[in-house]
């Protein structure tokens, strides 16, 4: 009888599946039901409207997500908004499964690791320690672009790495493809060229020369950035939510270059700079714990010592986006540093690596297994017992509980002015996505004052529109003195209803307001 062959690939098969499983039940189990304000989750509500209307979201208009984000939408369960947490979910689960490949070809390659268990349970530990981290399990539960910009960056870490191993165009293609892509979706996918350069200078003999070879890694790089052509087309078809009317070069560039957000990089006071340092140092051992911490610095020093270019390209990638995370002057700014968690996390599975290597010849194979099970255990599992109930959306109603109310309460043919992006977000969302209360025009008061969004709210409020253009009339000291949401309620008072979500206090003072449900109705003027 002949003898029978093992295929030497399917532990690592079952190896990837069993993460992304695992991560993906516990993403499923805590997913939020719908639209979410949790885990700075406001602008969830912007983007499953473009989702919806073929829209053009915040800067930089994300159309990877967004088409990628259509592709979901054909999902049968659920709202919209529950499918597009669903694809968050997804992303986070297959960026843990290639994370443990990243760290599994690291072990053989550069740690000599034998084909047995060992190296498997040491990359799942790397991988699931990284998707139980709070702040990327966060991302994994709602509507938002960063577990898909974590995917592409572990996906382009992982094709490059593979090229290494084996020069191919093909693989370097790939690669070139995966950046293309992911800065369609996220342009901090930028800070990975730096990254690329590290890994790729040690081989650059193995770079491509010929002509032919060139073009056939630029092409899929272009291949993959033309789904900003995708801007100009959906915005050709004036959808409610249309920022920056990219039809225009001019209005093209505001908005993949995110000119309103601009004064936000590297706009941090330097005052504030030792907070915001201490701060991210108290992220990182919230991430993974003082148990991990420790594992996770002896891991760069062990991976130094045996593949000082991956190492010296983590400490590039962890000091890229800590740079651009703690300058980012936003509340939220702490988001872009999930790269940075990835990198650690693969840091942390190599001080599991040293912690076995240290039991080689000490224990036997069997006891030696047991005891790296157990080392990965507890790596992982506090961080999933410790978070899980303060990341658990399922019971999360907040959002959908206000927009539901918003949409009950105001009158026939009313204005809704609101100010505060959760509110504006989860309001378009029902108006525009859920397609709840046609009558209604919701009214961003921050975006007034440019000439491409009173455009499209004539186009899809046409009986907005004489007000629009009376607004357009208004003298720029009036303007300067009271601001367009004032200017805008005076001029439409006398035909509609009007309704703020947040009044100012120079709306209080001009204009008599009276509560209805969550909203504000103006009734007079003081």
């Amino acid at each position: 009888m002949p003898e029978q062959r093992v295929n030497p690939r399917w532990p690592t098969v079952v190896g990837f599946a069993a993460v992304v499983a695992l991560a993906g039940a516990v993403y499923l189990r805590t997913l939020a039901p719908s639209i979410t304000w949790a885990h700075h989750g406001a602008d969830g509500g912007d983007l499953a409207t473009a989702v919806a209307t073929g829209g053009i979201p915040h800067p930089s208009g994300y159309p990877t997500y967004v088409l990628l984000g259509q592709l979901f939408a054909l999902l049968p369960w659920g709202d919209l908004a529950y499918r597009l947490n669903l694809m968050s979910a997804v992303g986070a689960a297959l960026t843990v499964g290639i994370l443990y490949l990243i760290v599994l070809r690291s072990l053989r390659t550069f740690a000599g690791a034998d084909p047995g268990p060992q190296p498997h349970i040491v990359a799942a530990a790397g991988g699931l320690a990284f998707g139980f981290s709070p702040l990327f399990w966060s991302q994994a539960l709602i509507v938002e672009v960063y577990t898909l910009h974590a995917l592409f960056v572990a996906a382009v870490t992982y094709l490059i790495n593979r090229w290494l191993e084996r020069p191919r165009v093909g693989l370097l293609a790939a690669t070139a493809l995966a950046m293309g892509v992911g800065l369609g979706n996220h342009l901090t996918l930028a800070l990975m060229i730096p990254v690329l350069a590290v890994l790729v200078w040690p081989r650059r003999s193995n770079l491509p020369s010929r002509p032919a070879d060139i073009a056939a890694v630029v092409a899929p790089f272009l291949l993959g950035l033309s789904v900003y052509a995708a801007l100009p087309l959906r915005a050709s078809r004036y959808p409610p939510v249309n920022w920056g009317d990219p039809q225009t070069l001019r209005g093209f560039l505001w908005t993949v270059t995110g000119t309103p957000y601009r004064h936000y990089l590297f706009g941090l006071p330097l005052r504030f700079l030792p907070a915001r340092l201490a701060a991210w140092a108290g992220l990182l051992v919230h991430q993974f714990g003082w148990w991990g911490l420790i594992p996770g610095l002896i891991g760069i020093w062990w991976l130094w010592r045996q593949a000082r270019a991956l190492a010296l390209a983590t400490l590039v990638l962890v000091l890229g986006y800590t740079i651009y995370a703690v300058g980012y002057d936003t509340a939220d700014s702490h988001v872009y540093l999930i790269p940075a968690y990835l990198a650690f996390a693969l840091w942390l599975a190599w001080g599991l690596e040293w912690a076995r290597t240290q039991l080689l010849g000490r224990v036997s194979g069997l006891t030696r297994t047991a005891a790296v099970c157990v080392l990965a255990v507890g790596l992982v599992v506090p961080s999933l017992l410790i978070h899980f109930r303060s990341l658990d959306l399922r019971a999360d109603r907040e959002a959908q509980a206000y927009g539901a109310d918003v949409m009950a309460a105001v009158a026939d043919d009313a204005v809704v002015l609101s100010s505060a992006d959760r509110h504006t977000f989860t309001l378009w969302y029902y108006r525009y996505a859920k397609e709840q209360r046609p009558d209604l025009a919701v009214v961003d008061d921050a975006l007034l004052g440019y000439d491409w969004y009173r455009r499209t709210l004539a186009r899809v409020h046409e009986d907005l529109a004489p007000c629009l253009d009376a607004l357009g009339q208004v003298p720029e000291a009036e303007l300067a003195a009271h601001g367009e949401p004032a200017a805008l309620v005076a001029i439409c008072l006398e035909h509609r209803a009007i309704y703020l979500t947040d009044p100012s206090e120079a709306m209080e003072a001009r204009y008599e307001l009276t509560p209805e449900g969550p909203v504000y109705r103006v009734v007079g003027v003081r």
